[in-house]
């Protein structure tokens, strides 16, 4: 079996015709310990193995169907390598699009998460469902939005997919798009009718991501889109008080001069306010003081604002308040 897969490596199409005519039942056996068999490895990309090869292997009779230890296709290694001519040649060979590996993971995810549209416009052509979940309940909209992959994003968005869906922790597309600061993306998510306010298992929501992630254009984006400013998740946090927390004074302003209520408080019993002194952020604390916030809060513990201050040596913002 090594000598097989050194003729594979090496892309030596004659030698491994004459291996696979010697021995038929080299066909399905596995070259690597990860159940690799001939035809996956030469669907690996062009450096490391041959469409020639691949093509001859399945005239011969190689299974498209066939899975490695970890559950894939054929079909999903052509996808992750972004190789569309090798995949729809296992495709047109019978090659199943939504085949699922051990973690839900199908062909089109594989290549969205991988930011590769043409394999993925093509597994779509080919019917590949667009909406189907993995084991951790996401979709390949959300794998595209989780790393970045706008292209893939954009065409999944167009061809329908379902911009509202939520895996098994309560994320949807939209607040992968946010959480890692892609407006683009988030605009076209909303104007397909994804909701703004919709939040995770922690209660969270895209714009509390884009605060906490100093992300002024995508929080600017979903305030433009009517996102609800002052709801707030589990421990009570709300938009505002993740900016003043993170110290994200730009989106803090923002917030603020929208009329988000500087008053709220998370489970803590702490206000923006609170926040803005312990972190030495005047500008802020002059807006939340011009839009009403009350001095004279205190939180769990008893602390106000000024006792905030004092114990951070602010003297400056001390005699502000």
């Amino acid at each position: 079996m090594a000598d097989l897969f050194d003729l594979l490596k090496n892309g030596d199409l004659a030698s491994v015709k004459r291996a696979v005519q010697n021995d038929p039942s080299l066909l399905s056996a596995t070259v690597t310990t990860w159940g690799t068999t001939p035809l996956m490895w030469a669907l690996l990309p062009d450096s490391m193995g041959q469409t020639s090869i691949a093509q001859w292997l399945i005239e011969r009779g190689a299974i498209p169907k066939l899975k490695n230890n970890k559950g894939w296709t054929t079909l999903m290694i052509a996808c992750a390598n972004d190789q569309p001519n090798k995949a729809q040649l296992l495709i047109e060979r019978g090659a199943k699009v939504d085949l699922q590996d051990d973690d839900g993971l199908t062909a089109l995810m594989l290549a969205c998460r991988k930011g590769q549209p043409d394999t993925a416009q093509l597994l779509l052509d080919y019917g590949a469902k667009r909406d189907r979940r993995d084991s951790n309940g996401w979709t390949a909209l959300m794998h595209a939005c989780r790393c970045t992959q706008p292209d893939t994003a954009r065409l999944l968005i167009e061809r329908g997919a379902n911009p509202d869906l939520q895996n098994n922790d309560g994320w949807t597309a939209l607040l992968y798009a946010c959480q890692h600061n892609q407006p683009k993306t988030a605009r076209l998510l909303i104007e397909r009718g994804a909701d703004p306010d919709r939040y995770d298992n922690k209660g969270k929501t895209a714009l509390m991501y884009a605060c906490e992630k100093d992300q002024p254009d995508t929080a600017k984006l979903l305030i433009a889109c009517d996102a609800k400013l002052d709801l707030q998740d589990n421990d009570g946090w709300t938009a505002l008080l993740y900016a003043c927390q993170h110290n994200q004074r730009k989106t803090a302003q923002l917030l603020i001069e929208r009329s988000a209520d500087p008053d709220r408080y998370n489970n803590i019993g702490k206000t923006a306010l609170m926040y803005a002194c312990e972190k030495d952020q005047p500008d802020t604390i002059n807006s939340l003081i011009d839009h009403g916030a009350n001095l004279d809060l205190q939180d769990g513990n008893g602390w106000t604002a000024l006792m905030y201050a004092c114990q951070y040596d602010q003297p400056d913002t001390a005699q502000l308040l």
